[in-house]
């Protein structure tokens, strides 16, 4: 059937045999039970959801009676009941209905059901955000589905169709994009474009490509399924009304917000027509509707929408801590931080619930509240707030980093030198000796595991002696001298190569995965650097706040916590370069002393160690200078060196470790 039109004729057949049957035949109780189960199929195809519980649940009755409590058709009346309670919020009722349903299936060894019940199992558990049990059912289905050979049929289609919803959760778009791209094939060929799972589909690949970030396709795939849908559903159906919702979006793209907020508004009164409003799609369009209120600048609109949803999502984790951020967002708009506060906890306590606090979500929370803490000048509470932070960002990156392509470390570390930045800034101003000391691991973290990581990963690619890692490497290799061919040629690199560069790296890391606890030096801290240095060893982490404002961390032995200083400085050429940046140092340090410092920002262009200091001397005269790309190096080894004579030289790397160092430096000693 391809359009509503048809569906409803099919209803109303199906509502006259029920009839007959029912009147006059009424000890053909399998032919009742299948008509009950026919009318729930199009109830639900036509978003009648209460209708088709209604008759799911009599056909459940029928069939159970006739076949008892292991009968194929109860089974499947289940499995449609299942559906409806889902459709209609109730996920964890749903979830246990399917699972009875799928324990009949394996009893009578009907794979292609228990595949489609698997598959529903996935669905379900998506719905509530817990995307890994979903992909672990969905994969089983499709394990099944496939050894069944039922390759190219409906089934198919939905299960790849699930797996990119739930890969695209996760955040691994590439993938969800190419089960997508296959479920649209197969429905394409099964049912053509006038269909409504051809329509769905067709949607959903649309979102992907708005999640990472290909604007263009989104807007084609989203506005051609928003055309068919109005032609093959009629504009008050609730596959339109969620494909209009969706298509909102591209409006705001456009920075329409009248149009956007217009078309969610319909979408969500389409569902209302059809008594739908308490479903999870109509709820996550009035939660977008908020959204497009807090643009428009409709604050106290916006604050009563939240109050009338915020009970109806109790038990949707998701969108209940979306609308909290909403609720947060307008009250911090609004100048009443106080309230802003409030929600802010207990926003910060649902994403520790579903996420848990080692995770980048909880890590964004964290910094939502601080912001707040700061409007209300709440100091202690910004200090502690600042510790948990960086907990978090020190595990998170300690566990993941190490899996991240180099786009995504490129992310993450643009994120974490932020957090620095503005905890180096406050950290001066309070010189909170916690803070300080957690800023210098921070540093740690920054200038070592985010920057070196590749180095890591390429020694143990060199010494896995893998023939299929280094083919994926070499291919890596040449994809990746296509994109700077492509930047360097001022042309645009097609989606797929980026794609396929993404996949394969992601390939790889798995692949050496289990080679990472060989990783030596990986967790380095503080203490480790305090337990390598003697009485005249000082280590001095600088770092740039911004362009102008730097701060100095230093670290001996014999103290209890790192100590900071600040200065000011942004011209390479200072004649000053040594009052600017030595002077305030000078007071923790004396002649002889064996000084191991890591640059940053600009001071890199700044050759510390010939720095003049008067009377014909230069830093390297006084101190024994050491150059690191981090303190960390220290742990990892630890070589007197000292620069006995001074020379300028061009295109020095001023991230070279002392060994680099060293061996540059007998090339031109004569």
């Amino acid at each position: 059937m391809n359009n509503l039109g048809e569906m409803k004729k099919a209803l109303n057949v199906e509502k006259e045999a029920h009839m007959l049957l029912t009147t006059h035949f009424s000890d053909l109780k399998w032919n009742i039970g299948n008509s009950n189960y026919n009318l729930s199929v199009y109830y639900s195809h036509l978003g009648d959801y209460e209708k088709a519980n209604k008759c799911a649940e009599q056909a459940c009755s029928i069939f159970k009676q006739i076949q008892g409590n292991t009968g194929y058709d109860y089974a499947r009346s289940l499995s449609n009941l299942a559906f409806g309670k889902y459709s209609l919020g109730s996920t964890n009722e749903a979830i246990e209905i399917e699972k009875k349903a799928l324990e009949i299936h394996r009893l009578n060894n009907t794979p292609i059901e228990v595949a489609s019940s698997l598959n529903n199992l996935g669905t379900f558990y998506q719905s509530i955000e817990e995307s890994q049990k979903a992909i672990k059912y969905c994969k089983e289905a499709l394990n099944i589905n496939e050894h069944c050979n039922n390759t190219y049929s409906v089934l198919q289609s939905l299960i790849l169709n699930q797996l990119s919803l739930s890969y695209s959760y996760i955040g691994d778009y590439s993938t969800s994009i190419l089960y997508n791209e296959r479920s649209l094939d197969i429905i394409k060929n099964i049912h053509g474009e006038q269909h409504i799972r051809y329509i769905a589909v067709l949607g959903n690949l649309g979102v992907s490509y708005y999640t990472i970030g290909n604007k263009q396709k989104f807007k084609e795939y989203i506005l051609k399924a928003l055309d068919l849908s109005k032609i093959v559903l009629g504009n008050f159906h609730p596959t339109y009304a969620e494909v209009l919702g969706c298509s909102a979006l591209a409006m705001l793209e456009d920075k329409n917000i009248e149009q956007a907020y217009e078309m969610t508004k319909e979408a969500i009164n389409i569902y209302k027509h059809n008594s739908l409003e308490n479903t999870l799609s109509c709820r996550i369009f009035m939660t977008d509707l908020i959204h497009y209120l807090i643009i428009k600048g409709n604050y106290d609109e916006a604050i009563t929408n939240i109050f009338q949803l915020l009970p109806q999502e109790k038990n949707q984790p998701m969108n209940y801590s979306d609308l909290l951020f909403q609720l947060i967002n307008c009250y911090e708009l609004k100048n009443e931080y106080d309230n802003a506060l409030q929600y802010s906890k207990e926003y910060l306590s649902i994403i520790n619930n579903t996420r848990g606090n080692i995770s980048e979500n909880y890590i964004y929370a964290l910094e939502v509240q601080r912001r707040i803490l700061s409007k209300l000048k709440l100091e202690p509470d910004i200090i502690t707030n600042y510790v948990e932070s960086f907990q978090c960002i020190s595990s998170y990156s300690y566990n993941n980093v190490l899996l991240f392509t180099e786009n995504e470390k490129y992310i993450w570390w643009e994120s974490v030198n932020k957090f620095i930045k503005d905890m180096a800034s406050f950290t001066y101003k309070t010189n909170n000796n916690e803070l300080v000391y957690n800023l210098f691991q921070s540093i740690l973290i920054s200038k070592g595991i985010l920057l070196n990581t590749n180095k890591n990963l390429y020694n143990i690619l060199k010494i896995s002696q893998s023939p299929n890692l280094t083919t994926k490497f070499n291919l890596l290799k040449k994809q990746k001298q296509q994109v700077n061919k492509d930047l360097f040629g001022g042309r645009i690199t097609s989606e797929e190569l980026i794609n396929n560069i993404n996949t394969i790296e992601r390939e790889i890391l798995q692949e050496l995965k289990p080679s990472f606890s060989n990783i030596e030096n990986y967790n380095i801290n503080v203490r480790d650097i305090v337990n390598k240095l003697n009485k005249n060893d000082i280590v001095i982490e600088f770092y740039n706040i911004d362009s102008i404002n730097h701060v100095a961390l230093l670290l001996r032995e014999d103290w209890s916590n790192p100590k900071i200083i600040s200065f000011k400085f942004s011209n390479s050429n200072d004649k000053n370069n040594y009052s600017i940046i030595w002077k305030p140092i000078e007071e923790y340090i004396k002649p002889g002393d064996n000084i191991y410092f890591s640059a940053s920002g600009i001071l890199h262009q700044i050759p510390i160690e010939s720095l003049p200091i008067g009377d014909g001397k230069i830093m390297s005269d006084v101190y024994n200078m050491h150059r690191l790309s981090s303190t960390r190096e220290l742990v990892k080894k630890k070589k007197e060196m000292k620069y006995t004579k001074a020379a300028l030289y061009g295109g020095l790397n001023y991230d070279m470790t002392d060994d680099e160092l060293l061996s540059a430096s007998q090339t031109y000693t004569k």
